[in-house]
């Protein structure tokens, strides 16, 4: 079983390598430098040996500013730099989000443009995992990514499951993890708030994944986690006590 959580490299590379083999975290998620910005941070050659050494699936989460449905022209020189920094840590996957587009076809169009112009501009190796999203409004949906995986075998590119944003989004979460298990690198085991409405679209998962008061129940937690185990895919942990809650997955499930 391959399971960590969003960690902060707010102390630089060096330190949260430590951090993460001294918790023992079998997965983990980063932002490569500030979230409200289009480039990642700048790191040395000593920062980026120290991730490479870790020898567990690392995921990058690309910043929220980037949206691939959009034809801003800064966009192909974000994703491209993303991904070096990915290449550099040797990270399994840059997680972005599928983005949103009043022309639904018209932003996967786009989309396509700015991945296979960011590949180009760097000759990246990592993989590309678009997220799905909790939907509504001008948000590109998980049909419309299955479309894009499917008619893009080209690009070098996978999904995200978020849990919380498949709840919202009006989806049984362990039916669909099981039915696309296979187009999944990744999952994001967040449990949506109390708050949240099935198929409503509120994103909103600021809960611990046990809360008894959010919407996702133990029982189907543990079915999610046995499926991750069964195929073998990588889950990370983005709210709440997320470092109590990856030990108890562990005490609890691990075996």
């Amino acid at each position: 079983m391959k399971i960590g959580y969003h960690i902060s490299i707010s102390g630089g590379l060096v330190k949260t390598a430590h951090s993460i083999k001294q918790q023992k975290l079998s997965a983990v998620q980063i932002f490569p430098g500030s979230p409200r910005t289009y480039f990642p941070s700048k790191f040395s050659i000593s920062d980026f040996e120290a991730f490479q050494n870790l020898n567990i699936p690392k995921f990058v989460h690309i910043n929220y500013l980037v949206n691939p449905a959009s034809d801003k022209p800064v966009l192909p020189k974000a994703i491209a730099e993303n991904l070096q920094f990915c290449d550099q840590i040797g990270a399994d996957g840059l997680i972005i989000h599928m983005g949103s587009n009043k022309d639904k076809e018209g932003g996967m169009e786009l989309t396509r443009h700015n991945f296979l112009r960011a590949y180009e501009k760097t000759g990246a190796k990592t993989k590309i995992l678009i997220e799905t999203t909790a939907e509504g409004g001008e948000r590109l949906k998980l049909d419309l990514i299955l479309k894009f995986l499917e008619e893009n075998k080209d690009l070098n590119v996978g999904m995200c499951l978020d849990t919380a944003h498949i709840y919202a989004a009006g989806y049984d979460v362990v039916e669909t993890i099981e039915k696309y298990h296979d187009k999944i690198d990744v999952v994001h085991l967040n449990n949506p708030s109390p708050n949240v409405e099935f198929g409503k679209h509120k994103d909103q998962h600021d809960v611990s994944l046990f809360d008894s008061t959010a919407k996702l129940s133990e029982r189907e937690i543990e079915n999610i986690i046995s499926l991750c185990k069964l195929y073998n895919i990588p889950m990370i942990l983005e709210t709440g006590t997320m470092f109590e809650d990856v030990n108890m997955i562990n005490e609890k499930y691990n075996n």
